[in-house]
């Protein structure tokens, strides 16, 4: 079945020790995320006039976290004892956490309700569970994709990009819109690590990275994943992509600004651009086809 969401990043996690409490009596729920004040002000709302409505016996209390050290903040408030129960986590630090003891395992609860994990996108709990051990539930699904600055293009003369674009369409679109005298990179945000190589082998036949995604235990690295690596690495040296040193806190705000021609990003960035640019005229392309006609890893 082929996928439509790019990743899913987002998971809610309990802490490893849930204190018993009598059915009568009213808990309070700390839950912590990344996300914004204007969010977490909404989702403090959301629980007092919807949740805790339904739910008498509970009351959440939202706690704003750190965007930027938000990994280590959690670890620090759990091992101090902090007010902590419920928290936003990638899936990606959601094995080692479990085994250093920090966060519960679901998989009791998870067999209960098969209906409710039913509702779930498939494949989505696959991040989550690690030897039938389920470490937390999916609570978000990122898109990530290529915005594009419509004038930038137009005055290069060269050509938008389209649903059913390829990889070499996209080097062709970046080759285009770099000025290596100006220090301008034709294409901002892409990472060349291996997980960004793999997007481009696997979609043009070569194989997975990784044999599973929580418990790997083989990697395989072939020749269209060679290909990828060496590919990428002279568009960077011909300044297509920048390095992956490259320092990218600004990305978002440039893209913003009209001094970016692509910038590959998450979809979050789509409200951002209709609220506070509009006079922006950009547009945004998916991820590209490769020679199979798969989009990334994530469609096999």
């Amino acid at each position: 079945m082929k996928k439509t969401l790019a990743l899913i990043l987002t998971v809610l996690m309990m802490v490893a020790l849930v204190p018993a409490y009598a059915e009568d009596e009213v808990i309070t729920l700390y839950v912590t995320d990344w996300e914004s004040d204007t969010m977490n002000a909404d989702i403090q709302k959301a629980c007092d006039e919807i949740f805790s409505v339904e739910h008498p016996n509970i009351k959440v209390v939202v706690l704003s976290g750190s965007y930027s050290d938000y990994g280590q903040q959690i670890i620090s408030m759990i091992q101090a004892g902090d007010d902590l129960d419920v928290f936003q986590q990638g899936y990606g630090d959601t094995v080692s956490n479990y085994q250093k003891g920090l966060i519960y395992d679901w998989s009791e609860y998870v067999a209960k309700d098969q209906e409710f994990m039913a509702g779930f996108y498939p494949g989505s709990m696959d991040g989550f569970t690690w030897r039938d051990v389920v470490t937390g539930l999916p609570g978000l699904g990122n898109v990530y994709g290529f915005f594009y600055n419509k004038d930038i293009i137009a005055e290069k003369g060269l050509k938008e990009p389209t649903v059913d674009w390829t990889w070499d369409d996209f080097f062709t679109l970046a080759e285009g819109l770099k000025d290596t005298e100006n220090g301008v990179y034709g294409c901002y945000g892409f990472t060349p690590d291996v997980f960004g190589l793999n997007q481009i082998s696997a979609s043009n036949g070569g194989a997975i990275f990784t044999d599973d995604l929580t418990d790997t235990m083989k990697i395989t690295v072939d020749d269209k994943l060679v290909e990828a690596a060496t590919m990428i690495s002279g568009y960077i040296a011909d300044g297509t992509i920048p390095p992956r040193t490259y320092e990218g806190t600004d990305l978002q705000s440039n893209f913003e600004a009209g001094t970016i021609g692509l910038l590959y990003y998450g979809q979050w960035e789509v409200n951002t651009l209709i609220k506070n640019c509009p006079d922006l005229n950009w547009g945004y392309a998916p991820v590209p086809n490769g020679t199979n006609g798969r989009a990334n890893t994530y469609d096999f």
